[in-house]
Protein backbone atom coordinates (compact mmCIF):
# COMPACT_ATOMS: atom_id res chain seq x y z
CA UNK A 1 0.00 0.00 0.00
CA UNK A 2 2.80 2.34 0.91
CA UNK A 3 4.95 2.12 -2.32
CA UNK A 4 1.38 2.80 -4.63
CA UNK A 5 1.88 6.42 -3.84
CA UNK A 6 5.56 6.53 -5.49
CA UNK A 7 5.46 8.54 -9.03
CA UNK A 8 6.58 5.76 -10.43
CA UNK A 9 4.15 2.94 -9.36
CA UNK A 10 2.30 3.15 -12.11
CA UNK A 11 4.44 4.70 -14.67
CA UNK A 12 7.49 2.86 -14.63
CA UNK A 13 10.88 3.97 -16.17
CA UNK A 14 14.05 2.34 -17.69
CA UNK A 15 14.52 -1.14 -17.12
CA UNK A 16 11.02 -1.70 -15.44
CA UNK A 17 9.31 0.32 -18.59
CA UNK A 18 10.95 -1.93 -21.12
CA UNK A 19 9.82 -5.15 -19.27
CA UNK A 20 6.34 -3.63 -18.62
CA UNK A 21 5.75 -2.75 -22.10
CA UNK A 22 7.01 -5.84 -23.41
CA UNK A 23 4.79 -8.36 -20.61
CA UNK A 24 1.97 -6.58 -21.58
CA UNK A 25 2.47 -6.59 -25.67
CA UNK A 26 3.17 -10.60 -24.99
CA UNK A 27 -0.44 -10.83 -22.39
CA UNK A 28 -2.26 -8.80 -24.89
CA UNK A 29 -0.27 -9.69 -28.26
CA UNK A 30 -1.23 -6.04 -28.95
CA UNK A 31 2.45 -5.17 -30.96
CA UNK A 32 0.63 -2.03 -32.62
CA UNK A 33 0.70 0.27 -29.61
CA UNK A 34 2.48 3.72 -30.21
CA UNK A 35 3.45 3.75 -26.47
CA UNK A 36 5.68 0.40 -27.32
CA UNK A 37 8.33 2.36 -29.10
CA UNK A 38 11.87 0.27 -29.58
CA UNK A 39 9.86 -2.48 -27.79
CA UNK A 40 7.78 -3.16 -30.45
CA UNK A 41 10.96 -4.42 -32.23
CA UNK A 42 11.15 -7.35 -30.01
CA UNK A 43 9.51 -9.74 -32.05
CA UNK A 44 11.50 -9.00 -34.97
CA UNK A 45 14.85 -8.99 -33.78
CA UNK A 46 17.34 -10.30 -31.29
CA UNK A 47 16.80 -9.35 -28.03
CA UNK A 48 18.35 -6.50 -25.99
CA UNK A 49 17.71 -7.71 -22.75
CA UNK A 50 16.97 -11.32 -21.51
CA UNK A 51 13.79 -12.50 -22.08
CA UNK A 52 12.91 -14.70 -18.54
CA UNK A 53 11.10 -11.54 -16.98
CA UNK A 54 9.05 -10.22 -19.06
CA UNK A 55 8.10 -13.13 -19.81
CA UNK A 56 7.35 -13.98 -16.47
CA UNK A 57 5.81 -10.59 -15.72
CA UNK A 58 3.47 -11.62 -19.22
CA UNK A 59 2.06 -14.80 -17.48
CA UNK A 60 1.34 -13.09 -14.24
CA UNK A 61 -0.68 -10.26 -15.82
CA UNK A 62 -2.33 -12.52 -18.27
CA UNK A 63 -3.32 -14.96 -15.44
CA UNK A 64 -4.13 -11.99 -13.04
CA UNK A 65 -4.71 -9.02 -14.53
CA UNK A 66 -2.67 -6.09 -15.58
CA UNK A 67 -2.78 -4.04 -12.59
CA UNK A 68 0.37 -2.55 -11.02
CA UNK A 69 0.06 -4.07 -7.69
CA UNK A 70 -0.56 -7.37 -9.12
CA UNK A 71 3.42 -8.76 -10.24
CA UNK A 72 4.15 -6.80 -6.71
CA UNK A 73 2.03 -8.99 -4.94
CA UNK A 74 3.72 -11.53 -7.06
CA UNK A 75 7.17 -11.11 -6.12
CA UNK A 76 6.69 -10.26 -2.00
CA UNK A 77 4.76 -13.73 -2.56
CA UNK A 78 7.88 -15.02 -3.76
CA UNK A 79 9.73 -13.30 -1.06
CA UNK A 80 7.49 -15.09 1.39
CA UNK A 81 8.67 -18.55 0.07
CA UNK A 82 12.24 -17.23 0.11
CA UNK A 83 12.21 -17.42 3.65
CA UNK A 84 11.30 -20.91 3.70
CA UNK A 85 13.58 -22.07 1.62
CA UNK A 86 16.29 -20.15 3.74
CA UNK A 87 15.36 -22.02 6.47
CA UNK A 88 15.11 -25.30 4.30
CA UNK A 89 18.83 -24.70 3.18
CA UNK A 90 20.15 -23.25 6.14
CA UNK A 91 18.80 -26.47 8.62
CA UNK A 92 20.36 -29.16 5.86
CA UNK A 93 23.55 -27.60 6.30
CA UNK A 94 23.96 -25.53 9.31
CA UNK A 95 21.20 -26.62 12.15
CA UNK A 96 17.94 -25.21 13.47
CA UNK A 97 19.56 -21.90 14.81
CA UNK A 98 21.58 -20.80 12.21
CA UNK A 99 18.87 -21.42 10.11
CA UNK A 100 16.36 -19.10 12.12
CA UNK A 101 19.06 -16.58 11.51
CA UNK A 102 19.40 -17.19 8.09
CA UNK A 103 15.46 -17.29 7.47
CA UNK A 104 15.45 -13.48 10.03
CA UNK A 105 17.92 -12.26 7.68
CA UNK A 106 16.01 -12.69 4.24
CA UNK A 107 12.99 -11.82 5.96
CA UNK A 108 14.21 -8.46 6.96
CA UNK A 109 16.74 -7.64 4.56
CA UNK A 110 15.99 -4.03 3.14
CA UNK A 111 17.39 -5.11 -0.48
CA UNK A 112 15.06 -7.69 -0.66
CA UNK A 113 12.14 -6.06 0.56
CA UNK A 114 13.05 -3.17 -1.65
CA UNK A 115 12.89 -5.24 -5.12
CA UNK A 116 9.81 -7.08 -4.83
CA UNK A 117 8.21 -3.75 -4.88
CA UNK A 118 9.68 -3.00 -8.43
CA UNK A 119 8.71 -4.46 -11.63
CA UNK A 120 11.94 -5.22 -12.42
CA UNK A 121 14.22 -8.98 -12.01
CA UNK A 122 15.99 -9.10 -8.82
CA UNK A 123 12.96 -10.69 -6.99
CA UNK A 124 12.97 -13.09 -9.32
CA UNK A 125 16.85 -13.97 -9.18
CA UNK A 126 16.58 -13.99 -5.51
CA UNK A 127 13.87 -16.28 -5.97
CA UNK A 128 15.52 -18.92 -8.47
CA UNK A 129 18.85 -19.11 -7.11
CA UNK A 130 17.41 -21.25 -3.55
CA UNK A 131 15.16 -22.84 -5.89
CA UNK A 132 18.50 -23.86 -7.91
CA UNK A 133 20.41 -24.78 -4.71
CA UNK A 134 17.81 -26.81 -3.14
CA UNK A 135 17.37 -28.78 -6.03
CA UNK A 136 21.17 -29.15 -6.77
CA UNK A 137 21.34 -30.15 -3.04
CA UNK A 138 18.26 -32.46 -3.23
CA UNK A 139 19.92 -33.99 -6.40
CA UNK A 140 23.70 -34.48 -4.80
CA UNK A 141 21.95 -36.47 -1.98
CA UNK A 142 19.81 -38.81 -3.66
CA UNK A 143 20.82 -39.51 -7.04
CA UNK A 144 17.19 -39.05 -8.30
CA UNK A 145 16.56 -37.94 -11.47
CA UNK A 146 13.27 -36.18 -10.57
CA UNK A 147 15.71 -33.54 -9.00
CA UNK A 148 18.08 -33.32 -11.41
CA UNK A 149 15.25 -32.28 -14.31
CA UNK A 150 14.01 -30.20 -10.99
CA UNK A 151 17.48 -28.60 -10.92
CA UNK A 152 17.66 -28.77 -15.33
CA UNK A 153 14.73 -26.46 -15.22
CA UNK A 154 15.08 -24.02 -12.79
CA UNK A 155 18.76 -23.51 -14.35
CA UNK A 156 17.19 -23.14 -17.43
CA UNK A 157 14.34 -20.34 -16.33
CA UNK A 158 17.38 -18.71 -14.58
CA UNK A 159 19.25 -18.97 -18.10
CA UNK A 160 16.22 -17.44 -19.59
CA UNK A 161 16.91 -13.68 -16.97
CA UNK A 162 20.99 -14.15 -16.78
CA UNK A 163 22.03 -16.47 -19.05
CA UNK A 164 25.51 -15.40 -17.48
CA UNK A 165 24.67 -18.23 -14.91
CA UNK A 166 25.49 -20.80 -18.02
CA UNK A 167 28.88 -20.75 -16.43
CA UNK A 168 28.15 -22.43 -13.23
CA UNK A 169 26.47 -25.10 -15.19
CA UNK A 170 29.36 -27.74 -15.52
CA UNK A 171 30.41 -26.85 -12.42
CA UNK A 172 27.16 -27.82 -10.72
CA UNK A 173 27.15 -31.15 -12.76
CA UNK A 174 30.58 -31.90 -11.59
CA UNK A 175 29.45 -30.98 -7.87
Amino acid sequence: REISANPDFAHPEVDARYHDLWARALATGNWTDRALGEVARVRDTAYFRPPGYPYFLAAVYRLLGTDYATPRMVQMGLGIVNILFAWLLGVRWFGRSQAGVFAFLMAVYWGFIYFEGEVNDPALFVFLAPCLMLALFRWARTAAVRWAVAAGLVFGCYALMRPNILLFGPVAALW
